[in-house]
């Protein structure tokens, strides 16, 4: 089990509680697109459970989802991932793991930390809309310490108060692996035509691309581009993901062929997604997406990627609906 110390803050600090991590165990935008599994990924570790980034992303479904609204917003693509959150955490044996909405969330924290469990909030700080570890409360319950999810995180403090708050509660019971991958699958498999199905996204990805109101001012560009670039990554952090969790599987049930099919069918929309003119990984990617020219050879990639997500659900559903 991993080190960690509950303590109360020195004579330079407000008296608070907090939970010692680990640097390794921080969690990291670096190599990462989706704050809900990074974070849970680092309070696992600390719990002592570590089924790994990817994993999580499998389990809870993420790795198979895709949101776009018609602003490329950034809060588009946290939105619902945490839908499957708590059946995962109960099959990996934290039975009383809970989501709270933010206003109801504050007398939750002191009792997680004194059991010594870093807790995952949703909007926490001022500037803040992806989510973070809270590892520690002050006194008066008033503030809260944590970790953003971020490319360099630091212990930061900020009024306790968020959009949504997930405890882990003790560990009831030894995790099961095996059933819980089982489940991740089922549920993927019933992603097409439900309200998650991320064939429909694509089109709107798609129709915005080729809209002429993609951008609707100039200097508005270098603004979207940056959005449209994390929608891009967070996709294809995704989809790998996705392949990877599927090998996994395949390690579990060797012989299912159809797995790794459907692994390397994400793998392949990976490298569609990644075919695009070099310009667009440069500061010039802006200036591409203001061209309606350039913007319609991605929608052109997307409807590609699009033609090979809608095999991998098939595959999908025909490898997961045997496990139901």
């Amino acid at each position: 089990m991993r080190a960690r110390r509950l303590f109360s803050g020195s004579r330079h600090a407000a008296a608070r509680l907090l939970i010692d991590v680990p640097a390794d165990v921080l969690p990291c935008k670096r190599g990462r697109a989706c704050g809900l599994a990074d974070c849970l990924d680092s309070a696992l570790q600390l719990c002592s459970v570590s089924p790994g980034y990817a994993e999580l992303m499998g389990l809870t479904n993420a790795a198979f989802m895709l949101r776009v609204d018609d602003r490329l917003s950034l809060d588009s693509t946290k939105e619902d991932r945490w839908y499957r959150v708590v059946p995962v955490l109960e099959r990996l044996g934290f039975g009383r793991a809970r989501l709270h909405a933010g206003p109801d969330a504050t007398e939750v924290v002191e009792g997680e930390l004194r059991g010594g469990r870093p807790l995952l909030a949703l909007g926490w700080g001022e500037e803040s809309r992806d989510w973070a570890l809270i590892c520690g409360q002050s006194a008066d319950r008033e503030k809260w310490w944590g970790y953003h999810f971020d490319s360099r995180p630091i212990l930061e403090e900020a009024i306790g108060a968020c959009r949504l708050l997930l405890s882990l509660g003790p560990q009831t019971c030894e995790p099961d692996l095996a059933q819980v991958r089982r489940d991740g699958l089922s549920a993927a498999a019933i992603l097409p035509d439900s309200q998650r199905d991320p064939i429909p996204q694509y089109h709107r990805w798609m129709e915005l691309m080729r809209s002429k109101s993609a951008i609707a001012e100039p200097q508005q560009s270098l603004s979207v581009f940056r959005r449209h670039e994390w929608m891009v990554e967070v996709l294809l952090d995704a989809r790998t993901a996705a392949a990877d969790f599927l090998q996994m599987l395949s390690e579990d049930e060797p012989d299912e062929a159809g797995l790794l099919q459907v692994s390397d069918t994400y793998l392949q929309i990976v490298d569609i997604l990644e075919a695009r003119d070099p310009l667009w990984y440069t500061e010039h990617g802006s200036l591409l997406l203001e061209s309606a020219e350039e913007r319609a050879v991605w929608a052109e990639l997307l409807d590609e990627a699009m033609r090979m997500e809608r095999h991998a659900l098939s595959l999908l559903s025909a490898v997961g609906g045997r496990g139901r």
